[in-house]
């Protein structure tokens, strides 16, 4: 087995998942989408299936792993093939005719054309200097050292005595953390039977390609294909995702399944279709099975989801409640792995399990005006440097207040709900700086500026498809 086989095989399991999930569905892009999200699904599915291999049979849980996914994978390949056979309609949509003959056609598709070779550009030049970044530290940075990797060797190295991970006695394990990312760097060492030091940055830069691409295919879908590879190309020159990528934390696999989840959610609230609201979900869970924060995300996502069928129950619309339970139904698995490290394996976390009462957070949480003026006053000093978001978050008001303005346009296109979620993201972090066991200057300094990076593809979405006045139809 070689590295390339390792990538291959979750991208390919993640590929005929979606493809069997969005089955008889009008998606809108479907191979662009799928090019985005495949290897990230496959990724996350790798580890639940590594997880639930340990969890049963230690001792031999790298076959078991290895064996049951191959069988999935077959399954799902056999189910594939014999469904387009017995549907050879489907194939219709992989690629559309262009008559290069007919001029008027070319002149419209011009700045496409260029939008396209600008993002080419860019992304050639961005996976250059990653080639050459990337080898300068190896073994990533900090938490990736003391926790990722290191709850990854305990999987690879120590079968029978993995749950060593969750002893609250490994000082910066954070041990209630979920295994979204050690489980695919775990599941990747196993597939090629040693500890190869290419794999995780191979896995980092994956997730990385994958944010570009997710936005390509929502812009694209939804608003035009100029403004999909423009807002790629954005999204390629903000440095501060290529430099999370280069020392491989789990940030940015985390912004890809909060920027996905939400996507698809404006896809299937815009179409109503019920699979994909069920993709939204296992985007969603994913995310909760990446990191604490995407557990808070989970939150956040569900109360969104849950008014916007509050307003189509008093709306009398037929099965209001429909898209909230097909959400849960793709989450379901993911949380579930999630659940059981913090309510049975990792009972030591900075927050649950700290031994910490109500009554301490509530003091904590209204300790004054000044702990909310810092921390409001730091995520000002970090979203504004030129350098690292080229005024992003500057278009991100613009745009709301540009919305805001023509919001009469744009009832029932549930935009709104970018914005919200954007909004509710950073609100769960100023809640959480309120109430941190650590001293709030030092956790302001070493996370916050990673934290931002979750909703900023949220942020890029929002403001092209607000700030672009000519989209496709519904």
């Amino acid at each position: 087995m070689n590295i390339f086989t390792a990538f291959f095989y979750p991208t390919f399991l993640g590929f005929l998942t979606l493809s069997v999930m969005l089955r008889q569905v009008p998606f809108r892009n479907r191979i662009l989408f799928l090019l985005g999200a495949s290897f990230p699904t496959g990724a996350g599915l790798c580890s639940l299936i590594l997880f639930v291999s340990y969890l049963l049979r230690p001792s031999e849980a790298k076959f078991i792993s290895l064996a049951s996914g191959l069988l999935i994978v077959t399954f799902l390949l056999g189910y594939w093939i014999r469904y387009h056979r017995e549907n050879p309609a489907q194939h219709h949509a992989w690629a559309r005719k262009i008559n290069l003959k007919d001029k008027h056609l070319l002149l419209e598709m011009l700045p496409s054309i260029l939008g396209f070779l600008l993002f080419t550009i860019t992304l050639v030049t961005v996976l250059r200097f990653y080639s050459l970044s990337a080898p300068m530290d190896i073994f990533g940075g900090g938490d990736v050292r003391y926790f990722w990797t290191l709850k990854a060797k305990f999987f690879f190295r120590s079968p029978e005595e993995w749950q060593g991970m969750f002893s609250p006695k490994l000082f910066w394990t954070h041990t209630d953390y979920p295994l979204l990312f050690p489980g695919i760097l775990a599941w990747g060492w196993n597939w090629l039977g040693y500890e190869s030091l290419l794999w995780p940055p191979l896995v980092s830069l994956g997730f990385y390609l994958s944010c570009v691409l997710i936005l390509v295919w929502y812009l694209s879908s939804y608003v035009s294909w100029t403004t999909g590879w423009i807002g790629g190309t954005f999204f390629l020159v903000l440095m501060s995702y290529l430099y999370w990528t280069i020392y491989q934390y789990a940030d940015i696999p985390l912004t890809f399944f909060i920027t996905a989840c939400v996507l698809t959610l404006m896809a299937a609230l815009r179409s109503d279709q019920r699979k994909i609201f069920i993709v939204s979900g296992l985007l969603g869970g994913l995310a909760a099975w990446t990191k604490n924060e995407g557990l808070l995300f989970a939150m956040w996502v569900c109360a969104l989801l849950g008014g916007i069928c509050i307003v189509r129950y008093y709306k009398k619309i037929r099965t209001p409640f429909a898209p909230f339970l097909g959400f849960l139904l793709g989450a379901l698995l993911p949380l579930l792995a999630a659940g059981i490290i913090k309510f049975f394996l990792g009972t030591h976390g900075d927050y649950f399990g700290s031994g910490r009462t109500l009554q301490n957070y509530q003091e904590l949480l209204f300790s004054g005006w000044d702990k909310t003026f810092t921390i409001l006053k730091a995520f000002y000093v970090l979203m504004t440097p030129f350098e690292e978001w080229k005024g992003l978050w500057g278009f991100f008001i613009v745009s709301a207040i540009i919305l805001g303005m023509r919001k009469k346009e744009n009832r029932g296109n549930f935009v709104w709900v970018l914005f919200w979620a954007v909004i509710l993201i950073n609100l769960g972090y100023l809640f959480i700086f309120h109430i941190t066991p650590h001293d709030l200057a030092w956790h302001i300094q070493f996370s916050l500026n990673r934290l931002i990076l979750h909703s900023g593809g949220l942020a890029l979405a929002f403001s092209f498809e607000s700030l672009t006045f000519i989209r496709k139809k519904p």
